[in-house]
């Protein structure tokens, strides 16, 4: 529900005192789910009530915003808790377009953290927990200090991951806890200086507890009080054994490497599921990440066509296995533990080929002298050896393909008389084929008739400077020029 609240002029971050008959409110700024929304109007007055604030620039329509919208307000309702209290906002770019224009912003969501008034990129990640801590740290705060049981209880009843030192404030445990919690991200950190906590979560001091709102709700730490150990207690417990698909987890796959368990499946499907999923979570989590996720979503649009399914493929199983190529392994068997587990078994022993997503194959083999190619007839028409084929990887919405298409199209046609050469096009953003990395558009290959290994063209993408290179590299020689009829 949106309200509205009076924010007063204060030093965030100092220690300031000052009799609030004095303070005159400055603005009035509209809050919702406890984020100050934002415009041309008041953006300088919060800035002037909180020198360092993060700042959503979101669009309505945009379906990131729309998934990160949940975690953004539980961030901004636990932030608002903390001691000072520290708030975070949002601006609809779409409406306050020249705070947009002035800040940069291109895309959607764009998140900036303003400090003291200066704006740089928001780096964390996108889960309530992400911002929750990042901002702390951003903030000066990486660890809160509680002295009472009900004030630790409230904040792990909103934390969907805390670990908490039992210890008093001079202890030596909480140098170690003190350097693990300038580092590590995602998890929200606290000393308990309560006696009465002690009791009621029966521990002692000094201990070491891992609180959150999945899996066993509880890890309790058991190793030597060093940094080292502590993090990696923190890191193998932080996560959930598997995890709904979101875009977070899903980048940090891509940068680490990591391969992908997925089970794809409807969501109101998943409890059928869930038991078995985590039975293969539990055998295999520790070299793995285990999400799920249903693609008939909207916000799953990416997913479905990243695996090039419908949604009514659900249900799946795949394998995203990350290097320089992504590979998917997509298997259509109903998701039982013997299945996913005897999947990845076949996975490991390299037993079963990738997945390749393809248009159907198209009703006229070639348009304006081009060959069209799909994934399904990639091969077949690429590695022919008695061939040399031109291909021209593109996407539909790219401006630079719109320009190049006529050029590529008065190509064809000049060499649509030579038998030995296919001038081809492949929509790259709908169909894949093995080992092609594809990182711009357009991208044009050259495959040899008697060599078949992809060349790149990197030159200008004139008919002139393509025709030459087609001479240069072609197995078969040809004449460019037509036979008199």
């Amino acid at each position: 529900m949106a309200l509205h609240i009076w924010i007063a002029f204060f030093i965030f971050g100092c220690a300031y005192s000052q009799d609030s008959s004095s303070i005159e409110p400055i603005s009035e700024i509209l809050e919702e789910n406890d984020v100050w929304v934002l415009s041309d109007s008041n953006f300088e007055d919060a800035l002037n009530a909180q020198p360092n604030l993060l700042v959503e620039f979101y669009a309505p329509w945009c379906g990131h915003c729309k998934n990160l919208a949940p975690h953004y307000a539980k961030a901004a309702s636990r932030l608002k808790d903390s001691i000072p209290p520290i708030r975070i906002a949002k601006v609809d770019a779409t409406v306050s377009k020249n705070l947009a224009e002035k800040y940069g912003v291109t895309g959607y969501p764009t998140l900036k953290y303003f400090e003291n008034k200066v704006p740089t990129n928001y780096d964390g990640g996108r889960t309530e927990d992400s911002i929750v801590t990042w901002v702390l740290k951003k903030s000066g705060i990486t660890y809160t200090v509680i002295s009472d049981y009900f004030h630790l209880q409230r904040k792990l009843d909103k934390a969907r991951v805390a670990v908490v030192l039992f210890s008093k404030l001079d202890s030596p445990e909480l140098r170690h806890f003190d350097y693990v919690t300038k580092y590590l991200e995602g998890v929200e950190f606290i000393v308990s200086t309560d006696p009465v906590a002690l009791a009621r979560f029966e521990t002692k001091e000094p201990s070491i507890i891992l609180f959150k709102q999945f899996d066993e709700k509880r890890n309790n730490f058991d190793g030597k009080f060093k940094h080292a150990e502590i993090a990696k207690f923190i890191e193998k417990n932080k996560k959930p054994l598997v995890n709904e698909f979101n875009d977070e987890d899903w980048r940090k796959s891509f940068d680490e490497k990591i391969p992908v368990f997925l089970l794809i499946c409807n969501k109101d499907d998943y409890e059928q599921y869930k038991e078995d999923l985590y039975a293969v979570a539990k055998k295999y989590s520790k070299n793995m990440m285990f999400l799920y996720g249903d693609i008939s979503e909207q916000n799953n649009e990416n997913l479905k066509d990243f695996l090039g399914l419908e949604a009514s493929a659900q249900p799946a199983i795949a394998i995203i296995d990350k290097g320089e190529i992504s590979n998917k392994f997509i298997s259509s068997e109903i998701p039982t533990e013997e299945s996913m587990k005897s999947f990845i078994k076949k996975w490991k022993k390299k037993e079963i080929e990738p997945s390749y997503k393809s248009q159907e194959l198209p009703a006229k083999n070639y348009v304006k002298n081009v060959r069209v190619l799909v994934g399904k007839n990639f091969d077949e028409v690429v590695l022919d050896k008695t061939k040399d084929v031109l291909v021209y990887f593109y996407s539909p919405y790219c401006s630079h393909c719109k320009d190049f298409e006529p050029v590529y199209q008065d190509l064809a046609k000049k060499l649509s008389h030579v038998p030995s050469l296919v001038l081809a096009k492949i929509d790259y953003t709908q169909n894949e084929a093995k080992d092609q990395i594809i990182k711009s558009f357009p991208t044009i290959k050259f495959f040899p008739g008697k060599k078949k290994k992809g060349i790149e063209y990197e030159s200008s993408r004139n008919l002139e400077s393509l025709l030459q290179f087609i001479k240069e590299k072609a197995s078969f020689k040809f004449d460019e020029s037509k036979p008199d009829l």
